[in-house]
């Protein structure tokens, strides 16, 4: 069986792999295509992907050392503030029941909670906020960058 091939013309033997970087490319049209994209030396095909696509759509890629949180402050933030307030508090009998318990605890500190470090807005709000003050930017963005399939 073959496995899938990506934009960039790597074959991918991870489905979630492609998943991801499906995933990504949803995210990259709604939002906007970044300068540079920070990441861990995470699974190597993926790096690999992710760094090719960097290539063909001009960004840069910037890596987090191992063993260096302090280099991503925001993911490891909120991953201190989920273990704290969600994962070292219950004991859950299944996973389904620790996923449905996160993905509200997620909701409420994306869309309930203020956060000093956004002006008291929420995740979300000021999310709305950046999208109407840039919709153009992102837009022409989106077209100058749009992904095609190889041919």
């Amino acid at each position: 069986m073959s496995s899938p091939v990506s934009a960039s013309g790597m074959r991918l033997r991870d489905p979630s792999a492609l998943l991801m970087l499906s995933g990504c490319l949803t995210l990259l049209l709604e939002r906007g295509f970044p300068e540079h994209i920070r990441m861990d030396n995470g699974p190597e095909f993926i790096a690999e992907a992710i760094k090719e696509w960097c290539r063909r759509n001009g960004a840069t890629t910037s890596y987090i050392d191992p063993g260096s949180p302090w280099q991503n402050p925001y993911v490891d933030s909120f991953n201190s503030r989920a273990r704290d307030e969600v994962f070292a508090r219950e004991v859950f009998d299944t996973v389904m029941e620790a996923k449905v318990i996160y993905r509200g605890w997620r909701n409420e500190y994306n869309n309930e909670r203020p956060h000093s470090s956004l002006n008291n807005m929420t995740p979300a709000q000021f999310f709305s906020a950046w999208r109407q003050r840039n919709q153009k930017m992102i837009k022409n963005e989106a077209m100058r960058s749009a992904v095609t399939p190889d041919g």
